[in-house]
């Protein structure tokens, strides 16, 4: 009798490191590429640029990949804001920033309401301009992030998981359970994904 530990080792698609921002290219809500390169061109200079969606609707992936756009031709600063206390630390490394610098930032609501008015502040008196995400509108709309079923049914065909492990219907389902949140439906992918390596690899073939 020989025993074989099916999927042992298998490589699990989606791993943080396959999904955080800047890997999977941008996509619009039905699936389809983004054009980086044509909303790169709506930045204008020494203004203001919002990223809108819900939560787990793009937006930093988006802000990733247009980030990496604009540094072929300017100075781009990218910055994740995580909570209030990181506005002195964020408004020192805008006032280092050249003139006609771009600022990336991910998390703007985060700032509070006067990290938001000190960090345009500064910004403007930098001359630099500044592209942010945002959950509401809070000033021009670059870009609405929004997403459907045909949006993570791409991105997972993308991440390229075996049909036999995670199928169209856990995929429909990891959407549903997370009502259109697809960073939290992957991670319910990759939870799913170990259960059922886990699950195989216990068995025993002769």
């Amino acid at each position: 009798m020989t025993v074989q530990w099916i999927g042992r080792g298998a490589r699990n698609p989606f791993a943080t490191r396959f999904i955080r921002p800047g890997m999977i290219p941008p996509l619009d809500a039905e699936g389809h590429p983004v054009s980086v390169a044509a909303l790169a061109a709506r930045v204008p200079h020494g203004g203001f640029m919002a990223l809108v969606g819900p939560h787990g609707s793009g937006k930093s992936n988006l802000l990733a990949a247009l980030a990496a756009h604009l540094a072929q031709d300017a100075v781009v600063m990218q910055s994740r804001v995580r909570r209030a206390r990181d506005v002195p630390g964020l408004l020192a490394r805008i006032a280092r920033l050249p003139v006609a610098a771009i600022a990336c930032i991910d998390g703007w609501e985060r700032l509070g309401a006067l990290g938001r008015v000190a960090v345009r502040v500064v910004a403007r008196c930098r001359g630099c301009d500044l592209v942010v995400t945002a959950h509401r509108p809070c000033g021009p709309v670059l870009a609405r992030c929004m997403t459907t079923p045909s949006l993570l049914a791409r991105v997972v065909a993308m991440l390229g998981p075996d049909d036999a492990v995670i199928g169209h219907d856990d995929v429909t389902a990891a959407y549903a359970r997370h009502a259109g949140n697809v960073r939290e439906a992957l991670l319910d992918l990759y939870d799913l994904f170990e259960q059922r390596i886990r699950g195989s690899a216990a068995g025993v073939r002769t």
